[in-house]
């Protein structure tokens, strides 16, 4: 499913303290990001009330993915924030 070696930390900072995890597809040139229940804050628990996502077991709740671009870790960053804002789990005006 994914390569062991390959995954990305994804954070937001800004006012607050997000992370997810991305990891790398073996045969597809994508990336799937993950919240996990380990990560600081309560994403994981506003994740899954809100019933975002599809849980997967050892990986966390998938939230989106990502094209393995050269841009991907710009485009990681933005998806994030996009993904963040659209379910208003940060304050959409900042």
């Amino acid at each position: 499913m994914y390569n062991p070696d390959l995954h990305f930390h994804i954070g937001y900072y800004e006012g607050y303290d997000l992370e997810v995890v991305a990891y790398k597809r073996i045969w597809e040139p994508l990336w799937d990001v993950y919240v996990d229940d380990s990560g600081p804050g309560t994403l994981y628990s506003q994740v899954m009330n809100k019933g975002l996502g599809v849980s997967v077991a050892h990986y966390g709740i998938l939230i989106f993915s990502i094209d393995d671009t050269k841009n991907f870790e710009k485009q990681a960053y933005h998806s994030f924030e996009k993904w963040l804002r659209h379910y208003k789990l940060i304050d959409v005006d900042a």
